[in-house]
């Protein structure tokens, strides 16, 4: 029999942070979400940054009222890719930490594909090209405040930061560390040529840790319960996590994160960097395990959310499902990923100037636009599935979707409708769920992350969606990819 036991989970996300308590039963996983709060941009200097200091003071607080409950055996920290800061020799920060969603970067990869090509870059680091990695925001940081360098000792992702506030131990984690575009795939360590083509020191780098690593305890000054504390270095790329929470015991799945944003993938031993794989945007990113998860990046239910900010009255998101639900399906489309869609001043005006863009009518009411957003997130989807079983060799015969898009049961219908195959939508708490498991098979508790997805299995519900709808889905397809061309 399984001793009861307990670990927290740190999850960052962009809009809000919390600190949830897992406790491992004898045939069953419990959550208990402690303490949430919110996370946003600021803009301090011309730039959107992280205030970090105040999620710090969260985290106090969080871990106040964690001590007030059962002990804890341990806690590990997940969070978003790609942001960092840059400490000096005494742990400070050097410049508040700016967000992926700032416009520093445009026109970064074409400069750095004039020092490394494009395909070159690709068969290195197997991360797909987009302005946000942290190579372009490193970049615009060195022509922007060049000195920051001098003075830099230690380059810390966000999650690395709070393990290191946490322990007191700087590490680099394998996860996070591929989301920068700057990580070998051969050797999982920094990438000299790629280092030395931004004149950056090694120095700053340490050669990341796997998922499961130690890192000592929670300082005293955050812990304030009796007994010491563990500090276990998760996948802390939240989608590392997440995936871990897949609950299936075969390989026969694609994988889909769903919310703000969407990653679709599927788990491989080493990076896939073909032609092909880059062309399609793929990206393969680090696993728990020391594997890779090829995806995609996808736009989520971020554009759905903007078209709401921009209604007179905001509706519920029941509601918004229901009028949308209402309106004539797959009448037009928008390809959600094209940059009009990243961080608009108005959501509805950019789905104007791609209406017009491609020669389609504008709508005429709210139901029209948030059709069209829902429509041409599946049918993203579905191309995305298109392209990974097109150079991935293993059978796939379902999705398996996680995180709070899975609420949205009219997204999970299209999304079987539009790729033909089931969804298995559950559970929600994806990252968490991954953290924790994690954290257990570090400490001996679990002996492996099967035991542990077998766990999550028992424990929370998951819906199928079978498809209804295929035939009309495959004849839209080719009118959507007419917009991509």
């Amino acid at each position: 029999m399984r001793e009861v036991f307990s670990c927290l989970a740190l999850d960052l996300g962009a809009s809000s942070g919390r600190l949830v308590r897992g406790v491992f039963e004898e045939d069953k996983l419990v959550l208990d979400e402690l303490f949430r709060f919110p996370n946003s941009v600021i803009c301090v200097n011309g730039h959107d940054r992280w205030d970090v200091q105040e999620i710090l003071k969260s985290v106090h607080e969080g871990l106040a009222i964690a001590a007030l409950g059962k002990q804890p055996l341990s806690i590990g920290v997940d969070s978003w890719g790609v942001d960092f800061v840059l400490m000096n020799s005494s742990g400070e920060i050097l410049d508040q930490p700016v967000s992926y969603r700032d416009s520093r970067t445009k026109g970064l990869i074409e400069q750095f594909s004039e020092l490394i090509p494009k395909q070159v870059l690709f068969n290195k680091t197997g991360i797909a090209f987009v302005e946000y990695n942290t190579l372009y925001q490193l970049l615009a940081l060195l022509k922007e405040k060049p000195e920051l360098f001098n003075r830099s000792t230690r380059f810390q992702m966000i999650p690395d930061f709070f393990n290191y506030k946490l322990s007191g131990s700087m590490v680099n984690e394998f996860t996070a560390a591929t989301t920068t575009q700057m990580l070998g795939g051969s050797d999982r360590n920094w990438d000299e040529e790629i280092l030395s083509a931004m004149n950056l020191s090694s120095e700053l780098f340490s050669k990341p840790v796997y998922p499961g690593h130690d890192l000592g305890f929670v300082q005293e000054d955050f812990w304030p319960g009796s007994e010491p504390v563990k500090v276990i270095a998760v996948g802390s790329h939240d989608t590392a996590s997440a995936v871990v929470a897949v609950p299936s015991s075969n390989a026969n799945y694609a994988y889909l994160c769903t919310g703000t944003w969407c990653m679709m993938g599927v788990e491989v031993t080493e990076p896939l960097t073909s032609t092909e794989v880059l062309d399609g945007g793929f990206s393969n990113e680090g696993a728990v395990g020391g594997g890779y998860r090829l995806l995609k990046n996808l736009m989520g239910l971020w554009i759905v959310n903007g078209l709401r900010k921009d209604m007179k009255q905001p509706l519920s998101y029941q509601k918004i499902e229901e009028i949308a639900e209402e309106a004539v399906p797959l009448s037009r489309f928008i390809y959600p990923n094209d940059p009009l869609f990243f961080n608009p001043s108005s959501m509805k005006e950019a789905f104007n100037t791609f209406f017009r863009r491609t020669g389609q009518t504008v709508p005429v009411s709210d139901a029209e636009y948030l059709r069209c957003a829902y429509d041409s997130l599946a049918m993203s989807y579905k191309e995305t599935l298109n392209l990974l079983k097109s150079f991935h060799t293993g059978r796939i015969d379902r999705i398996h979707a996680l995180g709070g898009g899975i609420q949205s049961k009219f997204m999970c219908q299209l999304t079987a409708d539009s790729t033909g195959i089931p969804v298995y939508a559950g559970p929600i708490e994806g990252s968490v769920l991954g953290n924790l498991v994690v954290q257990a098979v570090s400490l001996g508790k679990l002996t492996s992350i099967q035991e542990g997805r077998n766990l999550i299995k028992k424990s929370f519900p998951v819906t199928v969606y079978n498809p209804l709808e295929i035939e009309k889905w495959d004849v839209s397809c080719a009118v959507y990819k007419s917009f991509l061309e």
